[in-house]
């Protein structure tokens, strides 16, 4: 994944409170080294737009970046239409996923009426 502004492939995992956490190049980044998605990134936080050196907790025993939501999904929007070439295979996909997705519900529908749980 390279970075859109500079081509630069991304070397740190920057962690903002508000706006989530993204990847991003950094000149000279240094500190903890974290694996993120299968390669070595250091770890950042950003605290009223200062970048500084994030360091975990000790007692932490979720990954940070299961703390803050991840704000870029276009990985994952390229992934998944990224192995079918045509047009109409795109759509045949979006269609599988969707009538997938109305199946679970329509299960989850029966299991409350049954249970008399949810809606």
């Amino acid at each position: 994944m390279k970075n859109k502004n500079n081509n630069l492939k991304p070397n740190t995992l920057v962690l903002d409170r508000e706006n989530g956490f993204s990847l991003q190049h950094i000149e000279n980044a240094a500190g903890r080294r974290w694996r993120f998605r299968g390669q070595t990134v250091f770890l950042y936080q950003s605290v009223n737009g200062v970048l500084s050196e994030y360091r975990v907790p000790a007692e932490m025993k979720e990954p940070p970046e299961r703390t803050y939501r991840y704000l870029d999904w276009t990985y994952l929007v390229k992934e998944l239409f990224s192995r079918t070439n045509p047009w109409p295979e795109r759509i045949k996909i979006g269609l599988q996923v969707a009538i997938v997705l109305a199946l679970l519900f329509f299960i989850y529908l029966i299991y409350s009426s049954f249970t008399g749980t949810g809606t």
